[in-house]
């Protein structure tokens, strides 16, 4: 240490930018003061040239700035797209003052993204498709995860693989006649899938993910867990040595399609290699990325309006190459994509209800209109603060049997129940245990059909949308209980809050009719 030496001036951290679309604040420093000369470079001129950035207004990456001596001085960053290519860039900004000294900082930006969902790529179905290339990014071979947007207007005529790199090996997620089908080859297993019914997909657009951790394979569609499997011990994935992973189409030894053209258009897609979380995938599949997120080991924002090239925005230089496609095949993307979202996707968008698991309830009286209702369907979003037997969601009871009740167990507390009696005949139905964990949103609906004769189509329980197996007890009557003057709580079995509901709740509806599968999807989430 020499009394009295100079310190470089400091340049502090910048943030990686989704877009170009705002200015970037910058902020420096310096111990002594005094006329600073600030640069700022692009790591690709083909993208972003040097004269397209403006710093501070200057209408130059150059400026000079008298700073006062130990405070931070604040200017911003914008960058010209008019005569940019799309891509990602590094920027650097460099401080220099006065004795020479000097510090730098880089930052990525992702040049040319037009606000909101940007463009999309239109696949016939006849034979186009993307070679992505024979990389390990796009075939991991422990945990990985993908997800991408999908549109088409008739998703039950949809058939085709959607992408993948399956030949005996590989992954892949396609459609068939009536089903969402994802599968993996692990070695030792061989090829399993997570699958679930088209039926789910209502005409537009769709959030797809796909993860594995080695042993459980789960298809996300909108945020929300649609089909699980689990092969009970943990397995690397097998891959083809020589063949290409391809969106649109099936691959075959090489990387040329072989087929399974697909029609839809697809925006938005990105590659991990690690398993992600549902709450990762709700946080982050309505906004865009910067590309350098941990894990991420392609990004692909489809954001060309022209060429054959598909830029991959993560690090590694993983871009697709178009086959048997134009200009005509770059659109407009409607994909629910933002440069950044503000809805809440752990399960609401506004306002929920605290229940303290001890005396809150809340009373709507005597609703006779809930009496001798052959079809109902309960719907709510429901967060549990603990695991207590039988915590109620909605009650109607006059007797022990003679109620209709909706909520935890009476077991383990960890799955859900659905009680319905009348006159003395009672029934319920409740799903495994270890499907309910605390701090979680889910949505749940149960569905009661008293004109149907088999107990699984009586009653139903639908969890973030998707059908659960009921083991069921007793007999479930015809209708709900005819003569119940008793009153309708939410939160409890009864007014001195027997059995209550500790936690959160949110958009709570009651139906007089048995709602499906598809109509429970289309509103939940409205």
């Amino acid at each position: 240490f020499i009394m009295g030496a100079s310190k470089a001036p400091i340049v502090y951290d910048i943030d990686d930018q989704a877009s170009a679309n705002e200015p970037t604040s910058i902020i420096v420093s310096d111990s002594d003061g005094g006329m600073m000369t600030i640069t700022a470079v692009s790591s690709d001129a083909s993208i972003i040239d040097n004269a397209y950035i403006d710093l501070a207004g200057t209408g130059s990456n150059t400026l000079y700035l008298n700073t006062t001596a130990g405070v931070p001085q604040a200017f911003t960053m914008t960058l010209d797209e008019t005569s940019a290519s799309h891509g990602k860039v590094t920027i650097t900004v460099t401080i220099t003052d006065p004795q020479g000294l000097s510090s730098t900082q880089n930052f990525s930006v992702i040049i040319l993204s037009p606000p909101g969902s940007g463009n999309a790529l239109f696949f016939d179905g006849v034979d186009n498709y993307v070679d992505l290339g024979n990389t390990d990014a796009l075939k991991q071979t422990g945990a990985f995860s993908y997800e991408l947007w999908m549109y088409s207007s008739d998703w039950p005529s949809v058939v085709g693989t959607a992408f993948g790199n399956t030949q005996g090996s590989g992954y892949a997620l396609y459609f068939n006649a009536d089903t969402i089908m994802t599968n993996v080859y692990a070695d030792g297993v061989g090829y399993f899938n997570a699958n679930a019914s088209k039926s789910i997909l209502s005409k537009g657009w769709h959030h797809f993910a796909f993860t594995f951790n080695g042993q459980s394979l789960s298809l996300y569609i909108d945020g929300h867990l649609t089909s699980a499997t689990n092969i009970g011990s943990n397995n690397s994935v097998y891959h083809h040595g020589t063949n290409s992973t391809l969106l649109g189409a099936e691959v075959g030894d090489a990387n040329t399609a072989t087929g399974a053209y697909v029609s839809v258009i697809i925006d938005e897609l990105r590659f991990w290699n690690v398993a992600r979380s549902a709450a990762e995938i709700r946080t982050n599949m309505c906004k865009k990325i910067t590309g350098s997120e941990t894990g991420l080991t392609a990004y692909y924002r489809f954001d060309n309006s022209s060429g054959t090239s598909l830029i991959d925005l993560s690090n590694n230089n993983n871009d697709g190459i178009l086959n048997n496609m134009d200009n005509s095949n770059w659109v407009t993307s409607g994909a629910a994509i933002g440069d950044d979202s503000h809805y809440n996707y752990e399960g609401s968008s506004d306002n929920a209800l605290e229940f303290d698991g001890s005396s809150n309830v809340v009373n709507l009286g005597d609703v006779s209109a809930f009496n001798g209702l052959s079809q109902l369907t309960v719907e709510a979003w429901v967060k549990f603060d603990s695991h207590t037997r039988l915590a109620t969601i909605l009650c109607k009871r006059e007797s022990h049997t003679d109620k209709f009740q909706f909520g935890l167990d009476d077991n383990a507390y960890t799955g859900f129940w659905v009680q319905i009696g009348s006159e003395g005949t009672m029934g319920y139905g409740e799903t495994a245990s270890n499907v309910v964990n605390t701090g979680v949103w889910y949505h749940v609906a149960a569905v009661f059909d008293g004109s149907q004769v088999a107990d699984a189509d009586r009653l139903k329980l639908y969890i973030d949308g998707v059908l659960q197996s009921l083991a069921y007890t007793g007999t479930l009557p015809t209708t709900t209980d005819t003569s119940n003057t008793y009153p309708l709580i939410i939160g409890a079995e009864n007014t001195s809050a027997s059995v209550p509901f500790d936690g959160q709740m949110d958009e709570l509806r009651i139906w007089t009719v048995a709602r499906t599968e598809s109509e429970i999807n289309d509103n939940m989430n409205q």
